[in-house]
């Protein structure tokens, strides 16, 4: 029985099924479109809550490129400049600083959702925290990472 104070909360089942409609969809879509797929799992960029171990091997063994978050960058400019269709996946939830560049609409992430790019975040909320190859991470919007 549900309470109406009680906050909803998605299980990792459900999260799981979620991505599996993923796969499933750009892997045996049924128009003959040639998607791009990606994870980003950069082991030296850290995470908030969502490590993103099981998440990487699934999405590789449907055939999804594994990138590190320098050639998710490259990966995203060739989109960005290509226009070809493509999904990219974070298997962690803090957003790589190469593709999260900056707060702005110019960062790589936004330009290639401009153009047409898909991204899946199943993680934490999205865009919270931007990641660095340092292992560390920062709040996106805090005044304390911009003094």
């Amino acid at each position: 029985m549900f309470v109406a104070e009680e906050k909803l909360f998605y299980p990792a089942w459900l999260m799981g099924f979620i991505l599996a409609l993923v796969c499933v969809r750009t892997t045996y879509a049924s128009d003959p479109v040639d998607w791009m797929r990606a994870v980003c799992y950069d082991r030296n960029n850290p995470s908030s809550w969502l490590g993103g171990n099981n998440v990487r091997d699934a999405l590789a063994a449907e055939s999804y490129t594994i990138l590190n978050a320098n050639q998710l960058k490259q990966w995203m400019d060739a989109r960005i400049a290509d226009r070809r269709l493509s999904v990219a996946v974070f298997a962690k939830d803090a957003a790589p600083d190469t593709v999260a560049d900056s707060e702005s609409a110019s960062c790589t992430l936004r330009q290639y959702l401009n153009t047409g790019g898909k991204i899946v975040w199943y993680g934490d909320i999205h865009m919270f925290y931007q990641g660095h190859s340092d292992g560390t991470r920062w709040l996106f919007l805090s005044e304390e990472n911009h003094q």
